[in-house]
């Protein structure tokens, strides 16, 4: 996990230098969140479920990636807001 956050942070570096165009960056840290989230779905697989829910923070951290806008999120390609989030988070 360590090494996708370095990832995500020299994506991050790359954009703020003008090396990277935002539909770049979009694409790159999408896959990055889809290796994550096939990295935790492993563990998932592999370990007992816990017996309760992860709080809604953890969930935006391991499948949204944040924007300038605190009330913003990434998922899937799409731009959304916490209260959408939420929903989903709800959801599952």
């Amino acid at each position: 996990m360590k090494e996708l956050q370095e990832l995500r942070n020299e994506v991050l570096s790359l954009r703020n230098i003008g090396e990277l165009t935002k539909q770049t960056e979009i694409i790159l840290l999408h896959k990055l969140n889809a290796l994550q989230e096939a990295i935790n779905y492993t563990h998932c697989c592999t370990e007992l479920k816990d017996k309760h829910k992860i709080s809604f923070n953890d969930w935006l951290r391991v499948n949204c990636e944040p924007t300038k806008n605190r009330n913003l999120f990434i998922k899937n390609k799409k731009l959304l807001t916490r209260l959408e989030l939420v929903s989903m988070y709800e959801k599952e």
